[in-house]
């Protein structure tokens, strides 16, 4: 292809592309965010990243990014339920990213549901 064409995508070229997607987006929401493993291995920083990552670089437009970041905010959050230990780690892990990527709305979202629980005792933050 030469400078100044543009390239038109098949139909089936768009629809395998957005079949891998859609599979990569399950694969990581199925990430058990619970496993001791994920926080013993180190991989806690870098699994929260790629799955920021993906969703802010697939997702299309913002409202769908955000969308879809909440989503798995909650889904992170229903699996931890109860383990404030596991939910201070991916607190600081994930405001890192999302403030790092500039998603401060989805930043504000996360921060409600994880300072929100009177049942966690999680860390304030220090003004």
């Amino acid at each position: 292809m030469r400078f100044g064409q543009s390239h038109t995508y098949g139909v089936y070229e768009i629809y395998s592309r957005v079949k891998a997607m859609s599979t990569t987006l399950a694969a990581l929401h199925n990430i058990k965010y619970a496993d001791t493993r994920l926080y013993k291995s180190d991989l806690l920083k870098e699994a929260v990243e790629n799955h920021l990552w993906f969703i802010r670089n697939s997702s299309g437009r913002l409202n769908a990014v955000f969308k879809d970041i909440n989503t798995s905010i909650d889904l992170i959050m229903d699996q931890l339920k109860d383990d404030t230990q596991k939910i201070n780690l991916i607190a600081a892990k994930m405001f890192e990213v999302l403030e790092q990527k500039s998603l401060f709305y989805s930043c504000r979202i996360f921060g409600k549901k994880a300072f929100g629980r009177p049942e966690l005792q999680l860390l304030k933050p220090r003004f």
